[in-house]
């Protein structure tokens, strides 16, 4: 019961420090300034953390008890885009995916997920690789940086 309490205290002192994560259906985040971007979430299973885009919101959250990697991007406006995901272990330094590419319109969501998957440990890392057409040229997006709690973590 005390780990429980404590566990809970160590949370609030975390989300207050770090600002609470937005879930993906709250308002869109500001983009992460260079400074921002590798500040680490100490994570709740099933809970959204989304990074905030021009045209959406790419989000991460650990699912089925820290076993798996949910990766979704919801898309408010533009074009139409190509989009696939992966996930990185900051710990491991391993990229596991991508996922089929699949496209995405305004107003859409679009997902992977790996459940009971291997590196799912501290300091997870999704991403996302989006072009406009079939041969055009590929651009990266990153969730924030997520962790169980256990490991100090950092860029790559």
């Amino acid at each position: 019961m005390r780990l429980k309490v404590l566990s809970a205290v160590l949370l609030a002192v975390v989300v207050s420090v770090l600002g609470a994560a937005s879930p993906a259906s709250a308002a869109p985040a500001k983009p992460a300034t260079a400074t921002e971007q590798w500040k680490v979430i100490n994570a709740q299973d099933g809970v959204w953390y989304c990074s905030g885009l021009t045209n959406g919101s790419l989000c991460i959250r650990y699912v089925n008890n820290f076993t798996g990697i949910d990766v979704h991007y919801a898309k408010r406006a533009g074009s139409k885009i190509i989009v696939r995901f992966s996930y990185a272990s900051h710990t491991d330094g391993v990229l596991i995916g991508p996922s089929a590419w699949g496209d995405e319109y305004a107003g859409g969501l679009n997902s992977a997920i790996w459940n009971n998957a291997s590196h799912v440990t501290d300091c997870m890392q999704g991403v996302m690789e989006s072009k406009t057409s079939e041969n055009g040229t590929i651009s990266r997006y990153y969730t924030p940086i997520i962790s169980k709690g256990h490991t100090a973590c950092s860029g790559w």
